[in-house]
């Protein structure tokens, strides 16, 4: 059934019917809801990227997570971090650059 729209107010003057008022607003509750469940879908798969994020960036930084640190002053451990991401990321963001750029020939 193709959705016809109607040209103005109805010229009769006569407000919809309360059946068509609950059926419209059933409709639309209908959306609302797989709108919202489509949205905290969404939102929980994100989480679990920003959490992936988070946890990189802290190691690009020297650092660990808080979950860890917490972790290893319980156990008395070491907190010392050698960060090697920051040297190697860089390092292959300049080869990048050089190969996607280069600076040796003429343009």
């Amino acid at each position: 059934m193709a959705y016809t729209p109607k040209a103005g107010p109805d010229p009769s003057g006569a407000e919809p019917d309360k059946a068509e008022q609950d059926r419209l607003q059933e409709r639309l509750a209908a959306i609302v809801g797989r709108l919202d469940k489509e949205a905290d879908d969404r939102v929980g798969k994100r989480l679990i990227v920003e959490k992936r994020w988070l946890q990189d960036l802290a190691q690009y930084h020297g650092r660990y997570t808080e979950e860890l640190v917490k972790a290893l002053k319980e156990a008395r451990k070491s907190t010392l971090f050698i960060n090697s991401t920051r040297p190697k990321t860089n390092t292959m963001a300049s080869r990048l650059s050089d190969m996607l750029f280069p600076t040796d020939e003429k343009n």
